[in-house]
């Protein structure tokens, strides 16, 4: 071998072995959770495909038309009438849950799904619930460090704490804190502190989680996301459903903006509903 090739060889096999690692992490299949293997994405960056699969789900107007609007009475969900909550002179959701919750996993399907339509996430990151709670290992995604830019609305997500036992206080790794305004707003509505908690502006709640977390138990990322294209299948109906429903309620707090949303059938059949 020539030793004058030895530079560009070590300089070749440098960049395959960089471009192998950014196909792996972004487009490369996830493995199905295990008790051995469920952990294995917990705090890495959601990959292109799963970020993309979600933003196709919110934005398939045709699918979400045909949900059934039955899920505007879920368990949990409620209107109410407070002050206006608002941050940055727009309606704010405030979002309160935790990594170890299942039915925090189960919600931020729903509940991402639904903000989606209205703006941009970057930072979001793979998530599982405890391995330790019910239904353990739920494959989610994490709203903690990650950013939310919209037009239409301000979100503040409050994670608690993370997945993983802290021997000393015999509960999970405390993660983020209430502030004041955030804890009155928790106090106020719900009593029990019961999570997810979910405030749309004051004008409607989520307290606990509409859907069965059981649902998608085992599933990995690709698969959920995979499952949420198919209008025919329960896992779709329940978190798409909740989506929906999250979003007129989102569209009460904007005026019905974006048009492009808010003036769907499946918004306006909430709306009437009631």
């Amino acid at each position: 071998m020539n030793k004058k090739n030895l530079p560009y060889i070590a300089i070749i096999t440098i960049i395959i072995i960089v471009a192998a690692y950014i196909f792996y992490t972004q487009f490369a299949p996830l493995p199905h959770l295990s008790n051995a293997t469920a952990n294995i994405f917990d705090g890495q960056p959601l990959n292109n495909s799963i970020y993309s699969g979600l933003y196709n789900v919110a934005n398939n107007q045709t699918l979400a038309n045909n949900i059934s609007t039955a899920f505007a009475s879920n368990n949990g969900y409620s209107k109410i009438n407070g002050t206006p909550l608002a941050l940055n002179g727009k309606p704010e959701i405030l979002y309160i849950g935790a990594e170890y919750c299942p039915y925090c996993a189960v919600t931020r399907w729903a509940l991402a799904i639904a903000l989606m339509r209205f703006g941009s996430f970057s930072g979001l990151h793979y998530m599982t619930s405890s391995a330790a709670d019910v239904f353990p290992n739920t494959a989610t995604l994490t709203f903690y460090n990650s950013t939310y830019a919209s037009s239409y609305i301000s979100f503040i997500p409050v994670e608690t704490a993370t997945n993983k036992p802290d021997p000393a206080i015999n509960f999970y790794y405390p993660l983020q804190s209430l502030n004041s305004s955030e804890s009155t707003t928790l106090s106020n509505y719900d009593k029990g502190s019961s999570i997810p908690f979910i405030d749309f502006g004051n004008s409607s709640l989520q307290v606990g989680s509409a859907i069965n977390p059981q649902m998608i138990g085992g599933d990995n990322w690709s698969t959920i996301v995979g499952i949420l294209g198919n209008p025919n299948s329960q896992i779709t109906e329940e978190i798409l459903g909740t989506a929906n429903l999250y979003t007129a309620a989102i569209c009460e707090k904007t005026g019905n903006l974006p048009a492009s949303v808010c003036s769907q059938k499946y918004v306006k059949s909430i709306e009437e509903y009631g």
